[in-house]
């Protein structure tokens, strides 16, 4: 097998595991599609807190910007996660879905149920017990290596804590 021969199948191997691992398709070297479906199973992962299910959906130089904050690579999502996890319990629901070869755009409600009180927490201060639920737009670069980055932006809050200023 040539040099070129082994490149080859290393790009259709790496492709292969991506396209097994998201559902997504599309030619080697070509954004794949994700649809509703495999969306689904990441929200599912996710909100299972399965962090090796949902990471997976991830290329390795994934950027996720959440607010002012931005974590670059997989592993400073996880370290997020671990962190945010230990403080709050999380849940999200898809409520609208669009998708094409450059990525996917969703409408998400997610509620976040303070767990121990967390004063710096990216929406506001929580205190124990508090519930935050609200609406958010996230966008999906995508790539034949799954998401490479991730852009959230809050809509609209349904459900605030009490201690919050209301307006």
């Amino acid at each position: 097998m040539s040099l070129m021969g082994r490149r080859e199948v290393m790009a259709m191997t790496t492709v292969t595991v991506v396209v097994e691992a998201t559902g997504a398709h599309g030619r080697v070297g070509e954004p794949a599609v994700v649809d509703r479906a495999t969306y689904e199973r990441y929200i599912a992962a996710f909100n299972a807190r399965d962090i090796p299910g949902f990471t997976r959906f991830y290329a390795p130089e994934v950027v996720f910007q959440l607010g002012a904050r931005e974590m670059r690579g997989r592993q400073a999502i996880i370290d997020w996660y671990r962190l945010a996890w230990a403080r709050i319990e999380e849940h999200c629901e898809v409520r609208r879905f669009i998708s094409d070869k450059s990525g996917v755009a969703v409408e998400l409600e997610t509620e976040f149920r303070a767990i121990v009180d967390w004063p710096d927490f990216t929406a506001g201060p929580l205190l124990k017990g508090d519930v935050l639920r609200k609406i958010g737009f996230i966008h999906y670069d995508s790539s034949p290596m799954g998401f490479t980055r991730i852009a959230t932006a809050s809509h609209r809050v349904l459900v605030q804590p009490d201690h919050w200023a209301s307006g």
